[in-house]
């Protein structure tokens, strides 16, 4: 059975595996099987080598096959368009746009063999108000 995959999408600090941890909660308690996945944060502290950690972890986590129904993860592939798309800091402009296209070439191989989320959703806010947003 393949899981249905729910992303929480996000920048680092909005409860993305908080949320994650209560959704599937949430899910669970309603008779789901559920699960929340969550990346190991790398500390590389570089945007290209971080990207490439996440995209191994989500490698390893669809070679695992996981057995539930539905799989809340805390971020997806979706991440390295993010990093693609906004100015990185500390990277100088020389490399700058290189890493760019890496990470654009990156996301698109992630797509095109990591399965599809049925939902992401994007956090933007606090705790509080996302849980009021959820309920």
């Amino acid at each position: 059975m393949t899981p249905r995959l729910i992303v929480l999408e996000g920048p680092d600090g909005c409860s993305k595996s908080t949320q994650a941890d209560l959704l599937a909660t949430a899910l669970r308690a309603e008779g789901i099987d559920a699960v929340a996945w969550h990346h190991k944060r790398p500390s590389l502290g570089d945007p290209w080598f971080d990207a490439l950690a996440y995209a191994q972890q989500r490698a390893d986590l669809v070679a695992a096959k996981p057995r539930c129904a539905v799989l809340v993860c805390d971020r997806w592939y979706q991440s390295a368009y993010v990093e693609a798309a906004v100015v990185m800091w500390g990277v100088s402009n020389a490399k700058r746009e290189p890493m760019r296209e890496a990470l654009m070439c990156l996301a698109s191989g992630e797509q095109n063999v990591l399965p599809r989320a049925s939902l992401v959703a994007v956090l933007d806010a606090p705790d509080a108000v996302l849980n009021e947003r959820l309920r």
